[in-house]
Parts: C-alpha cells; sequence; structure tokens
C-alpha cells in the first residue's frame, strides 16, 4: 500500500512542481486540486480575461483528506502569484519568478517525492517557505518596484484633495470658463487649465499630474478626474 501511494504522491508533486515553479496546470485527468477557471460571462471578468489575466480555483472535492484547507489556500495563492509574475497576456515571461531559488525549491519537492512516506509537517514546511518567498517578492514588487507609496500619495493628493491649493488655483483660473455652457472644446479648454495650474503648484520634478485629466460627463455639473490608461 506505501508503494502504491508514494506512486500517487509522485505525480502529486510533478504538479505541484509546475504549480509552483511555472504558475501552471498540467493536470491531463483531472486529478490536481487546483483548477483553472472556465470563462468569465460578467463584463467585470471579461475585462479581466482580456488583459490576460487567468484565475483558478480550488476542487475541494479531490483535495486529499489529509491536507487541510488552509493549507490548499496557500498552495493556490503561491501558484496564482508564480502565474502572475510569470505570463503576460497568456504568453510566458523570459527568465524565471523565482530567480536564482528555483533550484533551491526545485530540490525541496525532489526531497519531498524521495520520502517513503507522505509527512504533513515537513510537506507544510516546504509550502511555507514558497509562501514567505512569494511574499517577499510580492512586497519588493508593490512597494520598491512599482512605487507602492507614491502612487497612494498621488491619490491622496488629486482624489482626496491632499494638495488643497491645485484646486484652489484651479477653480480661480478656470472660474469664467466654468460659468459658460460647455462646448466641444471645454474638456481640452479645461484640462489645458488643470496643467496650468499643476504647473504653477509643483515643483518642476514633480510632474505626476500629467498622469491625470479630467472627464466632462453628460451632465454638464459633473467634472471627474480620472488617472490616464484607467477609468476612476
Amino acid at each position: 500500500f506505501q508503494k502504491l501511494l508514494k506512486d500517487c504522491h509522485a505525480v502529486f508533486y510533478k504538479q505541484l512542481s509546475a504549480w509552483f515553479l511555472h504558475g501552471t496546470v498540467r493536470d491531463f485527468n483531472a486529478e490536481f486540486f487546483i483548477r483553472q477557471q472556465v470563462e468569465a460571462t460578467t463584463p467585470a471578468e471579461s475585462v479581466d480575461r482580456n488583459a490576460g489575466r487567468q484565475h483558478f480555483l480550488i476542487v475541494h472535492e479531490l483535495v486529499p483528506p489529509y491536507i487541510p484547507h488552509r493549507l490548499a489556500e496557500k498552495i493556490l495563492f503561491i501558484g496564482e502569484a508564480v502565474h502572475m509574475f510569470t505570463y503576460k497576456n497568456e504568453n510566458p515571461i523570459r527568465g524565471s519568478f523565482l530567480g536564482s531559488e528555483e533550484d533551491r525549491f526545485l530540490h525541496e519537492i525532489a526531497s519531498l517525492c524521495d520520502a517513503e512516506k507522505f509527512n504533513l509537517m515537513t510537506f507544510e514546511k516546504v509550502v511555507d517557505d514558497f509562501k514567505s518567498f512569494i511574499g517577499k517578492r510580492l512586497w519588493d514588487f508593490a512597494v520598491n518596484e512599482s512605487s507602492l507609496l507614491l502612487h497612494l500619495k498621488r491619490m491622496k493628493d488629486f482624489f482626496l484633495l491632499g494638495r488643497g491649493e491645485l484646486f484652489q488655483t484651479f477653480i480661480e483660473m478656470g472660474h469664467d470658463l466654468m460659468r459658460s455652457p460647455p462646448n466641444k472644446t471645454t474638456e481640452s479648454d479645461i484640462n489645458l487649465l488643470f496643467k496650468q495650474a499643476a504647473h504653477k503648484v509643483f515643483s518642476d520634478d514633480d510632474d505626476g499630474y500629467r498622469n491625470y485629466s479630467l472627464v466632462i460627463r453628460e451632465d454638464p455639473t459633473n467634472i471627474r478626474m480620472k488617472q490616464i490608461g484607467r477609468a476612476v
């Protein structure tokens, strides 16, 4: 029985290796408890699909009874994070997300596969090791590489009126323009005034305002701001 169980675990570890190292599900017989979600039907999910994002879920009835569901959730998180960093628009990005650590993680999975018996504590330690590395990598990407704090500050400045003097200057400069009914050029005129006001308020090396613009909706009293490249 132990030999049969070890052979079954060997298949499981191969699936786990593809999921952890590459963020892919290689499950030709529908045995792995991580599955790719079917295509979305709602507009919001369709936007994600068009952006190349794939979504995965846990098939709980396929989770082995000796693997706690909290551990299955960790396994799902690891593979989804690796997939997000490994694929762009469903095409693989050159280089491994794990970098120089890939060989070490591969060795850890191989050690699990070579063991005569499945040990939950050892297995969970390997999963936690993966999750810890992924968490640090995500933090580094979000906070350092993507300048999260800078983006949060700009959201505060522009959307929460953190730089009130900018909008005060803008209102003073655009008072006469905004009193007139909107026409075909009003939106471009408003944005020109907004950038002129920002240029007065911000220093020369702070050009974050260039990423924002004002939009006039059908209701002439409704002027909204958007971040260029995405709707707000």
